[in-house]
C-alpha cells in the first residue's frame, strides 16, 4: 500500500510540474534574442558613428588641401558617402585650419534610457590647413 501511495504522489508531482520546462526555456529564449538585438542596435550606432567621422575628417582634409576642393564639393561628396540627406555640416575655415562639425542622425529604433543619447552624431574635426612653403 505504501508503494501505491508513494506513486501516486509522484504522478500528482509530476502532473503540477507538466509545462515548467517549456515555459522557462521560452523566457530564457526571449530574454537571450533581447540580449543580442540589443547588442546588434548598439553595435549598429558605433559603426554609424565611425563612418560619420571619417567621412567629416576626409571632407575637412580636402578642402585644406593646398588645391582642395571648394567647402560646397566636400560637403556633397560627403553627404554622398553618408546617405544622410538630414546632416547638418558647419564649416569654420581660416589661413591656418578647416574646423568641421557634422551632426548626423543614428540607425536607432529603440530610443530609451541610456541608448537616447546614442540618438544623435555630432562631430567636430580640426585639419590644418597645407602651406606652401
Amino acid at each position: 500500500m505504501s508503494t501505491r501511495s508513494a506513486r501516486s504522489r509522484i504522478r500528482q508531482h509530476r502532473r503540477y510540474e507538466r509545462g515548467v520546462g517549456v515555459l522557462t526555456t521560452a523566457l530564457a529564449a526571449a530574454i537571450m534574442l533581447a540580449i543580442v538585438l540589443l547588442a546588434a542596435h548598439v553595435l549598429l550606432a558605433l559603426q554609424r558613428r565611425s563612418i560619420v567621422e571619417a567621412v567629416a575628417f576626409d571632407a575637412a582634409r580636402s578642402v585644406a588641401r593646398k588645391d582642395g576642393a571648394s567647402a560646397g564639393e566636400a560637403e556633397s561628396r560627403a553627404r554622398s558617402l553618408l546617405h544622410d540627406a538630414t546632416a547638418r555640416f558647419e564649416w569654420n575655415e581660416n589661413a591656418d585650419t578647416v574646423d568641421l562639425r557634422v551632426v548626423a542622425s543614428s540607425p536607432l529604433i529603440l530610443r530609451i534610457g541610456p541608448l537616447r543619447g546614442l540618438a544623435s552624431i555630432d562631430r567636430t574635426v580640426h585639419v590644418r590647413r597645407e602651406i606652401e612653403r
